[in-house]
């Protein structure tokens, strides 16, 4: 009895227990059931993540393939070249929700698609703000409430494009709970069983669950193999590195354009850190650390990290590395998942930039004017030394605060206000240059400046810069030139009034010694020996008069007093005159002076007595200034224009004397000690004299070798040579 009642209560005690297992059994079913069911769908979003990010590299821009062809070349791979199961499609969006590709239903292109989205890795409302953010999103698609997607959307980088991969949510219940219906009739089995099988069952599933980080990392690396067609010509590399083996597992192709390696010889093995560049490699190696060590959710750890890698025959080169991480059923990171893209352009871009703004920024700061720039409000921005060494105000005083504090309001409703309103909509640049206003210093007091303005554009947004400068010093110091230059006019006309009073008393007298001397040299023409007296009071009175007559005509041509009346010259008679009257000159030096002419008709309409001092001047320098030799006069056609040459082999003059030779009172030996007699106003009657009858005067000289004075006549004639 004892024994029965033992064995019942035993029997009740192993039914309790075989039900509490079986219920405890029921109850982990249902837990293991649920988690894995969440696990696996979180699994297949991750995935289909990956391949739409994946898909997207192949469409970043190439400048070596048109668009088109990429389009084509992708739609080509979706449809023959991947396996999609017959409920998945893929579709890439625009900026504006359009439809640029569908891998099901083409007729869809170029329609927008307007669908809710519900909660993801990210909750934007509508697929129209998904795009417009510009972010990645695994989730629900709501575009038919009665069969949602499991959708996930990803960027494609350097377009304004976003991809998409979707799936029926029905479809894929389905997919998960065929898989797990084997489980649940194991699990179920067991848990009618007895402690131990029951035990052995929570042994198993603890092996169970600790496998799926295994079989997550084979799942991924047969999703890798799934894509290749896809990677083989992704222009970015697309590579996976283990955190667990610390070794890469997989490279695309494009990887030699990056780092000048084979995929081969980048497979299995680790980061190589010797061929970082050591001011990059310790940060990259904490991002490594972290990532290895750090428990994370699925999604929640995304980076960009730059750095530079030697390239094998390229030297350094700066990379973009864009990763996502990838965990296992409990959180934990397995793998790095990115893509690398070159952006050593880019950098050298912008350090080209940077130093450009420190150039910029020093001369802002060190310039001499103030440079200030405003808003179209007429908001202060930026405010150099310069600006506060001429107004007084400090940057932290003056930005943010309105330009109208240093310029009065007139200029401020005036020129500020009108570039708010460009007079077309196009015009948005300007620039104006020497503004004069008056400006208020921060004591109160006005000053005079002179500025340029100029508009341009950042980001939509219209700036001014204005470049100011104190003229204050610069209007004094032209007053008193003003004034200098109004006394010395006064000064100079009062000079050459005096010169015209006193030449004409001197030359008045002198014409009548003259006179009375040629009645006294009549009366004494028979003593020989006083009469020789008079070649030396005859040649000092030839002097005297010609250096009153240049004084004299000097000032008639300074005061614009000189009337010319042309009239028909026949220049080898004018010239023969002029000649024959020198020749005694050059005679006494022991000089030849030659006249030679080959024109027939050398008539010229021209003022006589301007033009005969203007060559008897030349002439005359010629003789004066010769030692040895002569003075050739020739007059002949030259280019078809009819021209005067004086050429003598004197002593030449000196390349610098050329620049100055025709300014009054200059002469090429000056002073006391001064080779040649004269007060320098030859040359420059001649040159006057003969501006004012449209003859142009050209001279060639070399020192020590004689000089060539050519005048070109005005008016065409037909050559008539002679012998």
């Amino acid at each position: 009895m004892y024994s029965k009642y033992f064995e019942k209560k035993l029997a009740v005690i192993a039914l309790s227990l075989g039900l509490f297992a079986t219920l405890g059994s029921l109850l982990i079913v249902l837990g293991v059931n649920r988690v894995t069911f969440t696990e696996i769908e979180k699994q297949y979003q991750e995935f289909s993540l990956a391949k739409a990010r994946s898909y997207a590299a192949l469409l970043a821009p190439n400048q070596n393939i048109p668009t088109s062809i990429q389009l084509e070349y992708v739609q080509n791979i979706w449809q023959h070249e991947l396996d999609l199961p017959a409920d998945e499609f893929i579709c890439i969006l625009d900026d504006q929700s359009r439809v640029i590709l569908h891998s099901a239903d083409p007729s869809l292109v170029g329609q927008v698609l307007n669908a809710q989205l519900s909660e993801g890795t990210h909750t934007p409302n509508t697929l129209a703000k998904l795009v417009q953010g510009s972010r990645e999103y695994v989730g629900t698609l709501l575009s038919n409430p009665e069969e949602p997607l499991i959708t996930a959307f990803t960027p494609v980088i350097g377009r304004p494009w976003f991809l998409g991969i979707h799936r029926s949510q029905t479809a894929v219940a389905a997919h998960i709970a065929a898989e797990l219906n084997s489980q649940k009739l194991a699990l179920l089995a067991i848990s009618l069983g007895i402690i131990p099988l029951t035990l052995g069952f929570l042994y198993f599933s603890f092996l169970r669950i600790n496998g799926n980080r295994a079989k997550a990392e084979q799942a991924l690396l047969e999703s890798v193999k799934a894509l290749g067609p896809v990677l083989q010509h992704a222009v970015d590399p697309i590579y996976r590195y283990n955190l667990i083996t610390r070794r890469y597992d997989y490279f695309s192709p494009s990887c030699r354009n990056t780092h000048g390696y084979s995929s081969r010889e980048l497979v299995n093995r680790g980061i190589e850190t010797s061929r970082i560049h050591p001011e990059d490699l310790e940060n990259l190696q904490q991002q490594f650390r972290g990532q290895r060590t750090e428990k994370l959710a699925p999604d929640s750890f995304q980076s960009v990290l730059e750095y530079r890698f030697k390239h094998k025959t390229l030297g350094y080169r700066w990379l973009s590395d864009s990763r996502s991480i990838l965990h296992d059923s409990r959180g934990r990171p397995i793998a790095i998942v990115g893509s690398i893209r070159d952006i050593t352009a880019h950098k050298l871009t912008e350090t080209s930039l940077r130093k450009s703004e420190r150039i910029n920024r020093s001369i802002t700061e060190n310039a001499a004017d103030a440079i200030i720039t405003i808003d179209t409000q007429g908001l202060v921005l930026s405010w150099n030394q310069a600006a506060t060494d001429m107004f007084g105000y400090t940057d932290n005083e003056m930005v943010n605060q309105q330009f109208s504090v240093i310029l009065p309001t007139q200029f401020s409703d005036g020129q500020i206000s009108a570039t708010k309103q460009p007079a077309t909509p196009d015009q948005t640049d300007f620039q104006t240059n020497g503004i004069r206003r008056t400006a208020r210093r921060k004591d109160g007091s006005e000053f005079h400046i002179e500025f340029s303005l100029s508009s341009w554009k950042s980001e939509d947004r219209q700036y001014y810069t204005a470049i100011i400068r104190d003229i204050t010093r610069r209007e004094q110091a032209q007053t008193e030139l003003f004034q200098a230059l109004e006394e010395a006019k006064t000064a100079n006309n009062v000079k050459d009034q005096f010169i015209a009073n006193i030449s004409h008393e001197i030359r008045t007298p002198l014409t009548s010694i003259t006179g009375f001397l040629e009645l006294i040299k009549s009366s004494l023409k028979d003593n020989e020996e006083v009469f020789s007296f008079f070649r030396f009071i005859d040649h000092s009175t030839e002097r005297l008069l010609r250096t009153v007559d240049s004084i004299l005509n000097i000032s008639q041509l300074k005061t614009r007093k000189v009337t010319l009346k042309p009239q028909a010259l026949q220049l080898s008679a004018l010239s023969q005159q002029i000649c024959d009257e020198l020749q005694s000159g050059a005679q006494s030096k022991g000089l030849f002076l030659k006249f030679r002419s080959s024109v027939a008709d050398d008539t010229v309409i021209l003022d006589d007595p301007s033009m005969y001092q203007a060559i008897s001047n030349i002439i005359h320098n010629a003789i004066k200034y010769t030692q040895t030799g002569g003075v050739t006069v020739r007059l002949q056609h030259t280019d078809k224009q009819l021209s005067l040459t004086v050429s003598d082999t004197g002593i030449g003059i000196s390349e610098v004397y050329l620049l100055t030779m025709f300014e009054p009172f200059s002469q090429e030996s000056e002073g006391f000690t001064k080779d040649f007699q004269g007060i320098g106003l030859g040359l420059a009657l001649t040159k006057q004299y003969l501006d004012l009858n449209g003859v142009q005067l050209r001279v060639t000289s070399e020192k020590g070798q004689g000089s060539s004075f050519r005048m070109l006549f005005p008016g065409k004639w037909q050559a008539q040579h002679v012998s």
